[in-house]
């Protein structure tokens, strides 16, 4: 009888857990699959906007299903560090992927969060940063890194005006 008992409680909450999944998945059906378009705002030539940084970061518009960008911070007469940038659809989820110095592979970093104005990608694996942030207002654009670098928060700011 318990055994019986225990069978039918495991068959009940297979069932509602199956239910409570199918609502979901339709749930999120319904929503528009976020594309690449949907962050053509970063697109554009970014300028330091204050004395802070002399760093320029460049998006080129979506283009068959990516964004390709870069940064640089010049010196006098070279390149202090550069940066070659791509956001791309990776297995169904946006994905930037960052190049320091042209090094390969590129590092992932998903997008977990995003609206018309800011997005946010992440990949906690990686040593630092952790969180690359973007946020626009109006022809500004803020972008904001974090991490934890011997289990001390870090985090690195820039904000640009567009060209």
């Amino acid at each position: 009888m318990i055994g019986c008992l225990t069978a039918s409680c495991a068959a009940l909450q297979a069932c509602t857990t199956t239910r409570r999944d199918v609502a979901r998945n339709a749930a999120n059906q319904h929503k528009p699959p976020i594309s690449v378009t949907d962050l053509a705002w970063l697109a554009g030539v970014w300028d330091p906007a204050d004395e802070s940084t002399n760093a320029i970061e460049v998006w080129a518009g979506p283009d068959r299903g990516s964004m390709r960008g870069f940064g640089i911070t010049p010196n006098t007469d070279s390149f202090r560090f550069y940066e070659l940038l791509s956001i791309e659809n990776i297995n169904g989820t946006l994905t930037y992927l960052a190049s320091p110095r042209g090094r390969v592979p590129a590092t992932p970093f998903p997008l977990i969060e995003h609206s018309s104005s800011h997005a946010v990608f992440q990949n906690l694996q990686h040593d630092f940063p952790q969180r690359i942030i973007y946020r626009r207002d109006g022809e500004v654009l803020h972008a904001r890194i974090e991490g934890d670098v011997n289990n001390q928060a870090q985090t690195a700011e820039w904000t640009w005006k567009k060209r």
